[in-house]
This record gives structure tokens, C-alpha cells and sequence, in this order.
């Protein structure tokens, strides 16, 4: 009991009493501010010579990294005009690219493969299991899938824009 009634006069020393932000504070925000500046300085992270896969046309990007090319597929799922249907619910390709997004980032990307994504990600639900599916502009309804397999194989005619990461 003895330690429990110094504790207010070692929280004082500790902590301090009234004080505002010491040093350890001030040095902490310099260090977040540096990093962040020399993020924005090397170009937003990209590498040199690097394109923003987002912004291309299909097939000018080549030797994209896994992140890239599976930014690359959720780009055109958002700009399709497809309807992504999740556990009987229809939604937009916007709806589906940002939902897929989440995912994603609660998955991690630390080993994400866009093969793996399609595969884990984009074709069923980790609630539910059921597949996803996408009603094509003539009606036709198939899993999202073969689909977002078949728009990675489009794009571009024959794939040049999704080639494997180079060895870096």
C-alpha cells in the first residue's frame, strides 16, 4: 500500500504537474514534419522515372509493382458500368472499387499479389463466402472473378500494362 500513496508525488515527477509539451514533444512533431517533407520532396514515394498507374492509358505503364497493378484493376472497376452485385445487393463500379479498397487495407498489402487479390479480395465475401457477381450491360450476370481477370487481360490487348514487377 505504501507504493499506491506516493503515486500522486511520482506522477508529478513522471509526468509533471501543469507542464506543456517538453521537448520529447516538440522533438517527436520535428521528426514527422522532416519525414513528410522529404516524402513530398522524392515526389509522393514514387520511383524516378515511375508513372502514376492511375492516370495512364491502358498499356503505356509497364514493369508495375504488385500495389500498382492492383490500383491499375480498381480503377477500371471504378470506371466501369458494370453492377457489382455483394450478398444480393447491387452496386455501382465506384461502390464495389472503394469497398474493395477497404478491404484491401484491412487485408494489409504487405504480400499482395494481384492474382491474390482477384482471388481473396474481389471475388467473394469474407463475411458471407458468397461469390461476387457483375450484371453486364446485356444483362448477363457471372462472377466478378473470371470478370476482373478477363478486364486485366484487355486491357492493353494483350497485357503489356500488367507485366510482372521487374527485379529491382
Amino acid at each position: 500500500m505504501a507504493w499506491i500513496a506516493g503515486w500522486p508525488v511520482m506522477r508529478r515527477r513522471l509526468v509533471g504537474h501543469k507542464r506543456k509539451a517538453g521537448w520529447p514533444a516538440v522533438a517527436v512533431v520535428a521528426v514527422i514534419g522532416a519525414v513528410l517533407a522529404a516524402f513530398a520532396w522524392r515526389g509522393g514515394g514514387m520511383r524516378e522515372g515511375a508513372t502514376d498507374p492511375t492516370a495512364a492509358e491502358p498499356g503505356q505503364v509497364k514493369g508495375l509493382s504488385e500495389r500498382e497493378r492492383i490500383e491499375r484493376l480498381l480503377r477500371i472497376v471504378e470506371r466501369s458500368e458494370v453492377i457489382f452485385i455483394r450478398n444480393g445487393v447491387e452496386y455501382t463500379g465506384s461502390q464495389a472499387a472503394e469497398h474493395l479498397r477497404r478491404k484491401l487495407e484491412a487485408a494489409g498489402t504487405e504480400q499482395m499479389t494481384l492474382e491474390r487479390f482477384i482471388e481473396e479480395i474481389g471475388s467473394r465475401s469474407s463475411m458471407t463466402g458468397k461469390a461476387y457477381h457483375v450484371r453486364l450491360a446485356d444483362g448477363t450476370v457471372m462472377d466478378a472473378g473470371p470478370w476482373m481477370r478477363r478486364q486485366r487481360d484487355e486491357d492493353s490487348g494483350s497485357a503489356k500494362g500488367w507485366a510482372e514487377p521487374e527485379d529491382r
